[in-house]
């Protein structure tokens, strides 16, 4: 049973999940005074320790920083959607040593108030997908390549029926 070390009650500690290897990252979407925040922990054997937490730079209070999270050996990536006025974010954080590092910050080129771009996330070590959930349009998901160290985005796929509210970009 994993736990935060600075748990309490209604933090949403596990809204979110991703694992890789012996590592998992663990959204708790109204932890940190309702920032949100992630949790790193790490297998040894059977023993799961937490080895950091991982807070944006610049995270607005509710935010829902840790709505959605990925992760591979390299990146840790985590989604607000409800950051910078509910228009969405993501956040890029680097595997440097023993520690995460924050890299990124991604926008949707396009966005807007309530796209609540970053609600679904995946990666792999090149490729981004990220959900834009807005119940006023049919939803998109951007898909950005990484270019040097940077995650550049690429296109945006729209529902291809294109009726508004049915959800397409809730879960990539």
């Amino acid at each position: 049973k994993l736990l935060a070390s600075d748990g309490q009650a209604n933090q949403g500690f596990g809204y979110s999940v991703s694992l890789y290897n012996n590592t998992a990252l663990i959204g708790a979407v109204n932890s940190n005074g309702g920032f949100g925040a992630a949790y790193v922990f790490t297998r040894s054997d059977t023993i799961w320790t937490q080895c950091q937490k991982l807070l944006p730079s610049d995270g607005g209070q509710y935010g829902f920083y840790g709505r959605s999270v990925s992760l591979t050996d390299i990146d840790a990536i985590i989604g607000a959607p409800t950051d910078g006025n509910r228009r969405g974010s993501v956040y890029v954080f680097k595997h440097t040593g023993l520690n995460w590092t924050e890299q990124q910050k991604i926008i949707a080129s396009d966005g807007e108030s309530d796209d609540l771009f970053g609600w679904s996330l995946s990666h792999n070590d090149n490729i981004l997908a990220v959900g834009m959930m807005d119940s006023n349009t049919p939803g998109s998901v951007y898909i950005f390549n990484r270019n040097n160290t940077a995650w550049v985005e690429q296109t945006k796929i729209g529902a291809p029926d294109g009726i508004h509210g049915w959800g397409f970009g809730n879960a990539v």
